[in-house]
């Protein structure tokens, strides 16, 4: 059998893909964003913060499960994503708690 970038990729899935599937549970996601503070709390990387809290909005918003966030919150985490600036730790803090984690961990 040979070997090639097409066969490895048609056996193979997209981990973002999985990831989403399991951000979509609300227990996983809530562990998922723990662990992600823990981190924070290590490192101060909020770009990764960030980049955690929209993985978990979009798995939670795309399975239909969890619509509290309005389209201001979603323009909100956006704009905290804007490469050119550090995201916005109070509007991060906000969605954690609409998102149902305690932030203790996150502070400037």
């Amino acid at each position: 059998m040979i070997i090639n970038n097409e066969s490895i990729f048609d056996c193979t899935a997209d981990f973002r893909d999985y990831l989403l599937k399991d951000l979509a549970e609300p227990e996983f996601a809530k562990l998922y964003l723990e662990t992600s503070l823990e981190h924070y709390a290590e490192d101060g990387d909020t770009q990764m913060l960030a980049r955690a809290i929209t993985n978990v909005v979009e798995a939670r918003t795309a399975s239909g499960e969890f619509t509290p966030l309005t389209d201001r919150d979603l323009k909100n985490l956006s704009d905290a994503l804007d490469a050119d600036c550090s995201p916005q730790l109070d509007v991060l803090r906000n969605i954690l708690t609409v998102l149902g984690v305690h932030t203790p961990t996150l502070h400037q």
